[in-house]
């Protein structure tokens, strides 16, 4: 994914350097860009939530201790319902 995002960076960029006005019209370079970001932004997610504390096997194995996100449940345990750990969409 990380491949294909800079290729889809560099695209963009070439079509926004070398293209004529009339190819391409504002709308679909604004949406392409859009597309880039999104994907960076997704991307960038995965891969820290794959690597915070040490990756999802040393979590499994270790139990849960603070991570680099703080929620309000760290601080006051009794706002989180049984069980509740930090998922990917929180």
């Amino acid at each position: 994914m990380v491949t294909s995002n800079l290729g889809g960076l560099a695209v963009l960029v070439v079509a926004l350097l070398t293209e004529k006005s009339t190819d391409l019209t504002g709308a679909q370079l604004l949406t392409s860009g859009a597309v880039v970001w999104l994907t960076n932004v997704i991307v960038f997610g995965l891969w820290f939530w794959t690597l915070d504390g040490g990756g999802a096997v040393e979590r499994a194995l270790s139990g849960r201790r603070r991570r680099d996100f703080q929620f309000p449940q760290d601080e006051n345990p009794s706002l989180a319902p049984q069980g509740w750990y930090p998922r990917l969409e929180d």
